[in-house]
């Protein structure tokens, strides 16, 4: 339902927000660790630097950190710059189609309905939210990993 651009965004930003490493990253790091395309990162962490969702540092201890806490980092705040159709005044058909009730397309009405509950979906999940099942995810496969260590020791 997403752009492949919206899904890196989510990867990328999601790595941000459950990395364990203090202070800003390098994006390199970052498209290692979310798997993104390096060169097509950089584009889309400029875009969310102007979205006002991460903040861009300079120098040696340069790189990127989120503008404000995960939690409150909605995935509309997220994913909006990249998928224009989400606006109010967007059109599926796009080209610059304006679509309201008065100047409707052929699928406004129920293409309405389908973009309201996303945009609810989206508004109410925040990174924060994508971001505990990554951790969730990290404990399991280190609690995996020792413990096959200790039977490898012990074996």
């Amino acid at each position: 339902m997403l752009s492949e651009t919206s899904e890196h965004v989510l990867r990328a930003l999601r790595w941000i927000a459950a990395s364990p490493r203090p202070g800003a990253l390098v994006a390199e790091a970052i498209s290692r660790g979310a798997e993104v395309p390096r060169g097509y990162l950089s584009k889309i962490l400029a875009r969310l630097v102007q979205a006002g969702v991460l903040t861009a540092r300079r120098g040696v201890s340069g790189g990127y950190v989120l503008a404000r806490p995960a939690s409150q980092i909605s995935l509309v705040d997220i994913v909006t710059p990249f998928e224009p159709v989400l606006g109010h005044s967007g059109c599926v058909f796009g080209g610059g189609r304006v679509c309201n009730d008065a100047n409707q397309c052929p699928v406004h009405r129920e293409w309405g309905s389908i973009r309201d509950a996303l945009l609810k979906f989206l508004g109410r999940t925040t990174l924060a939210d994508l971001a505990a099942g990554v951790k969730k995810k990290t404990r399991r496969t280190r609690a995996k990993c020792r413990s096959r260590n200790r039977r490898r020791k012990s074996g």
